[in-house]
């Protein structure tokens, strides 16, 4: 064939389809020959019906054959075209695997979460659409697993065209840093600058294979397993501290205690080598010990802070230029807390930041904020993390610890409003609302503001037939006192209990549910409103993509207005309190 074909493939609405136009819009702006080709969209223009209602005719097994053959007029159409093919595939679509085939899985971190479609087919109706996509997420997870040769990460809100991404597709070019290779993960080495291999998670068949493909001085040699006579070694090693000194200088000398204290004296012993430190910890007092100890020695310590859920991703991306060398990861890495491709990527973009901005609250992987002001806080040479931090973490002393490492600018979701309040100075309406979600450093203190209100009126303002009177309020978090300031008149419900709070409902005139409360926290209760009460319009302040309102609107026939406007309404005010 005359082009490489590539085929985009990932669970339902992980963004494959824009994607694929981001590809394009990449090798149009280099003036580089592309073609793109949407499976679902050469179906519905060959077929002349929308996907959905091929679902709902002919049912899923014809739409199955229907993908097979448009698959393969797709692929005999464009074999002789001097051309690379991009071709974005659906979630269910079995792809005829042959060698000239490259597979990127498409992943986003909030694939396991779930999602809920309002204009997408429904796969099984006898179950509620968020188990519909879990129903089949682990078959569909582990068949991408098998087919993938890349698998790229996409971080949420960076759906537009971007650096990083532009690179990844456009300029093959060595990121710097260590990748450890995993079975069958490792497939384009030259993207950093070590590759580790480690005994405990690769066989010595897979060893000899990736020796053969990979220069010696790109080696890094973890040892795990076997302690071995290393006099004779022509490649980097890894040592660990606790085995005692070894008979050649390791490149880095490591340990994984909980004290470093072991790894402190085995460096005075070989004073050439490096120290790499990764604890698994729990706390951001632990983060700061360890900050504290990595500082001490920059030039030749390093801190890799360790959790089982990858919350400290953020603190190892901050610091990739402040330590002498930094891991990175393809997909799943061998620890939770290394940044992905894209992730270190974009970091690589700043130019040894001193001060960083973040958005703060638990859950947080969900968050678009980093995305939508990225390019405002690169303009300043400062990187916006995601950083999950609890109410627990709150009241010892996270805020304080943050600003130590830096951090000078935040926003705050619900668990943390109230707090926030009480640890800053906020402006007069933040007072009268004694809630505050957007922060900034000014000379010794914290000064606030909340930007709930003109986030919250812009998407009033953009609803039709909206009627103040008609309004009940499911939840409220962190948005309560707003939305009561906003809607005096509205009847508002605990998404806990599901009673009134106030006076006696009357169910005959709520025409509207503005939905108030998160997946996590609906689930302690799973109560929806009543379905009887006649409602047209549920207005969410969620934008997650598995948010109970959705599943409600969906469930009633109702009309769904995303919390998405509110959100870039607020973006925007949070910018302009920041640059002033």
């Amino acid at each position: 064939m005359g082009s490489v074909i590539t085929v985009l493939v990932g669970h339902r609405g992980t963004g494959k389809s824009s994607l694929l136009k981001r590809i394009q819009h990449y090798h149009q702006k280099n003036t580089l020959p592309v073609l793109c080709q949407d499976l679902d969209e050469a179906i519905a223009t060959g077929e002349g019906r929308y996907v959905t209602e091929i679902f709902e005719r002919q049912g899923e097994a014809e739409f199955r054959n229907l993908e097979q053959k448009y698959f393969n007029k797709i692929i005999s159409s464009y074999s002789n075209l001097q051309a690379p093919l991009f071709i974005a595939a659906g979630a269910g679509f079995q792809i005829p695997i042959t060698e000239n085939l490259k597979i990127i899985w498409v992943k986003r971190l909030t694939d396991e979460s779930g999602r809920i479609f309002s204009h997408r087919p429904r796969l099984d109706k006898n179950v509620s659409p968020l188990s519909e996509y879990k129903n089949r997420f682990q078959e569909r997870e582990n068949y991408f697993k098998s087919i993938a040769t890349e698998t790229l990460v996409l971080s949420e809100g960076f759906d537009y065209p971007h650096k990083a991404e532009e690179d990844y597709f456009i300029n093959s070019q060595n990121l710097g840093g260590i990748v450890t290779a995993l079975p069958g993960s490792i497939k384009a080495p030259e993207k950093s600058t070590l590759v580790e291999l480690r005994d405990d998670l690769l066989n010595q068949t897979e060893m000899t294979d990736l020796f053969s493909r990979i220069p010696k001085e790109k080696i890094l040699f973890s040892f795990r397993k076997e302690k071995i006579n290393t006099e004779d070694l022509n490649f980097n090693f890894d040592w660990p501290a606790e085995w005692g000194p070894s008979a050649k200088t390791p490149f880095i000398i490591s340990s994984h205690s909980a004290d470093s204290k072991a790894l402190t004296e085995a460096g005075k012993n070989q004073k050439d080598s490096f120290l790499k430190w990764a604890p698994t910890i729990s706390s951001f007092q632990e983060l700061m010990r360890g900050h504290i100890w990595q500082q001490s020695a920059p030039a030749r310590r390093v801190f890799l802070p360790m959790s089982s859920d990858g919350r400290w991703r953020w603190y190892r991306s901050f610091m990739q230029d402040q330590m002498p060398f930094q891991f990175w990861k393809e997909d799943l890495g061998s620890a939770a807390d290394q940044p992905y491709l894209l992730e270190w990527a974009r970091r690589r973009e700043f130019q040894k930041p001193k001060i960083f901005a973040a958005v703060l609250g638990d859950p947080i992987e969900h968050s678009r904020s980093p995305g939508f002001h990225f390019d405002f806080f690169k303009e300043k040479n400062i990187p916006y993390y995601p950083i999950r931090v609890t109410r627990e973490d709150w009241q010892n002393e996270a805020l304080a610890i943050l600003t130590q490492l830096g951090m000078r600018f935040c926003a705050v979701t619900s668990p943390l409003k109230e707090p926030a309040f009480e640890h800053s100075t906020p402006d007069f309406l933040s007072t009268e609302l004694k809630s505050v979600n957007t922060l900034k450093w000014e000379g010794a203190k914290w000064v606030s503001t909340n930007t709930d209100k003109v986030g919250l009126e812009s998407l009033l303002q953009s609803v039709t037939n909206f009627h103040k009177e008609n309004v009940a309020v499911w939840g409220g978090g962190g948005t309560l006192s707003v939305l009561n300031q906003l809607l005096p008149e509205a009847q508002f419900f605990s998404a806990r209990t599901g009673m009134l709070k106030g006076t006696n409902i009357n169910p005959k005139i709520i025409d509207t549910i503005i939905w108030s409360v998160g997946r996590k926290n609906w689930q302690q209760s799973k109560r929806f409103p009543s379905f009887d009460w006649p409602v047209k319009t549920v207005i969410d302040l969620n934008y997650a993509e598995d948010s109970p309102g959705l599943e409600y609107a969906l469930n009633t026939g109702a009309r769904y207005i995303s919390g998405l406007p509110m959100f870039e309404a607020q973006g925007k005010a949070q910018q302009n309190f920041w640059a002033k």
